[in-house]
């Protein structure tokens, strides 16, 4: 997981306080799980979690997580849409971005708050974390057989994490 251990922290006691007893919660980019774990321990009786994750390889990783948990099977709905594109048809008491922000230009993130600020009932919350304090570098492009390698190194206190596009070569 890319939180360091004092983020992670904050941000379930903030869902902790923003969301126990919830009923119905749709959490955008749900990452390894982690944090739909604790949304799972945190619903009403009758609550549901809509994870929505349109990448297949980042949606393997908390299905995998969930798998192992029973109750999540009658409780979890994974939405192989994205955020702009997927619909909930019930309202909701809270809506979850975590570290996902970044993925959406300027312009589509007011598409992205009116969106899913209307699929909240009167009170729901809309719980968002930008990404903790990290400094991007430019990484210069670089071939490698069929490919072209570039992107985004970021660099937080835990040391470099990059952020890599790939494009075929031509």
């Amino acid at each position: 997981m890319i939180f360091p251990e004092q983020v992670r922290a904050s941000l379930a006691d903030a869902l902790r306080r923003l969301v126990s007893g919830a009923g119905a919660v749709a959490e955008i980019g749900p990452g390894t799980g982690a944090f739909t774990e604790t949304l799972l321990e945190l619903l009403g009786p009758d609550g549901e979690i809509f994870v929505i994750e349109p990448t297949r390889v980042m949606r393997a990783a908390p299905v995998t997580r969930l798998s192992r948990v029973p109750a999540a099977a009658d409780t979890v709905t994974v939405l192989p849409e994205g955020a702009l594109e997927a619909e909930v048809d019930t309202p909701l008491d809270a809506v979850v971005m975590f570290n996902m922000i970044m993925h959406f230009p300027p312009e589509q993130r007011v598409l992205l708050w009116r969106e899913w600020a209307g699929a909240l009932r009167p009170g729901g919350v809309l719980i968002m974390e930008s990404q903790h304090p990290q400094t991007a570098t430019a990484v210069p492009s670089s071939v490698i057989p069929g490919r072209t390698l570039g992107g985004t190194a970021t660099t937080c206190s835990r040391g470099p994490r990059w952020r890599v596009r790939t494009s075929s070569a031509g």
